[in-house]
């Protein structure tokens, strides 16, 4: 039993002499001896997660406002405020329930800038706290009762539609401690369900300057575990939330942390990001591509202009040898015809220095002879080297 148990209702009371907080005029009820039964049943793992009625206090568990009239105040949204909510969303059934006034939190909502305010299954202010009317306008201790919750939800329940009880509709379950959580900043509000409540440190103005504040990443991990319990209370109890755990240091955590704060607005850009990098990734490759096809370009061209000077060259040198062969033949034949006894017939190469046109009209004499044995004066004919003029013999005239 909560040893702040009373059913004192003498409004001077304080609970909180230092901060000048009252209890409340309807004072303060035991826990159910049910509620502790169900609570310390051992905890159960699920195979599969099942979906979780998730309750969330706004003003120094989402928000830090500023100001103390309510046309200046404004909002400042927690770190990571938007995974969360992108989490919940997606696993669970929202409410809010904020001790604030119907207008502050109509402030936090709006002026806060709440993302998917339309998703929210319902929003719940001081009123719902069932306070007498003077506790309404004073500084007195606000308990959320999670019992008012289950019964105003099973209350709809049983004046819905048949087909909202079906699978996938808005009343498919029924909620109580098994399956309810609720995420605040103060354990005072929270003591009378104790197992069903995360407490998370207040967000006030230091952790503000600070800019690091990671608790609702922490929040994100603990409620991932929480999908997969039979009975929420019992885990809760034997495992509370705890943000000062070991573990939200570790490389495991900030893995996981780097994925739920992934928002849909981050995957895009994220995407946009690496299609960027990949386009620049190709164009790379591509110029890189372009660069060795045209290095290895220019190396063929080199190579085959290498190649074909060694061609030319080798023809040249063809030519070259066939000419000289060949003149070589000539100057041999010149001389057989002429009866000289030529020990070196490159000493009288046409291209030689010392080549010199023979006077073949005083020289040379000579006569064919016949297929009979006799003979006949006839025209010697030779060819000169002088542009392959042909001479005669006889007249010692050069004709064409």
């Amino acid at each position: 039993m909560n040893k702040n148990t009373t059913t004192v209702i003498d409004e001077n009371r304080y609970y909180d002499e230092a901060k000048k907080i009252f209890y409340p005029l309807t004072g303060i009820r035991p826990l159910t001896t049910g509620y502790m039964d169900l609570a310390n049943q051992p905890p159960m793992k699920l195979d599969t997660p099942k979906k979780l009625l998730v309750i969330l206090d706004l003003n120094g568990t989402l928000f830090y406002s500023s100001g103390q009239h309510y046309k200046t105040r404004s909002y400042i949204k927690r770190p990571y405020f938007v995974p969360l909510l992108l989490f919940l969303y997606a696993n669970c059934r929202v409410m809010i329930w904020s001790s604030a006034t119907r207008q502050r939190v109509n402030g936090m909502l709006t002026g806060g800038g709440f993302t998917g305010v339309e998703k929210i299954d319902r929003v719940w202010n001081r009123e719902h706290l069932q306070l007498r009317s003077k506790d309404l306008y004073r500084k007195v201790l606000t308990l959320k009762d999670l019992e008012f919750v289950w019964s105003a939800i099973e209350a709809e329940r049983a004046e819905a539609n048949p087909e909202q009880l079906l699978e996938g509709g808005k009343y498919e379950f029924r909620y109580d401690q098994t399956n309810t959580v609720l995420i605040d900043d103060s354990s005072h509000k929270t003591q009378l369900q104790p197992h069903n409540c995360m407490i998370v440190p207040d967000f006030d103005s230091t952790r503000v300057q600070c800019g690091d504040d990671q608790e609702l990443l922490k929040v994100i991990h603990y409620l991932s575990d929480l999908l997969y319990q039979d009975n929420v209370s019992a885990y809760m109890r034997t495992s509370p939330f705890n943000t000062n755990s070991a573990f939200y240091l570790s490389q495991e955590f900030h893995t996981k942390a780097a994925v739920w704060t992934n928002t849909p607005k981050n995957l895009k850009a994220m995407e946009r990001k690496r299609e960027r990098k990949k386009v620049a990734l190709e164009k790379a490759r591509a110029a890189k591509s372009a660069e060795n096809t045209m290095a290895q370009k220019h190396k063929w061209t080199q190579e085959e202009r290498k190649s074909a000077r060694r061609v030319r060259e080798v023809e040249m040198a063809r030519k070259t040898e066939m000419t000289r062969k060949t003149e070589m033949s000539t100057v041999a034949r010149i001389g057989e015809v002429a009866g000289l006894h030529l020990e070196s017939p490159t000493a009288i190469l046409p291209t030689s220095s010392d080549w010199t046109v023979p006077d073949w009209s005083q020289q040379l004499g000579f006569e064919d002879i016949n297929k009979d044995g006799e003979k006949g004066s006839e025209k010697g004919r030779s060819f000169s080297g002088n542009g392959g003029c042909r001479t005669d013999h006889v007249a010692g005239t050069p004709t064409e």
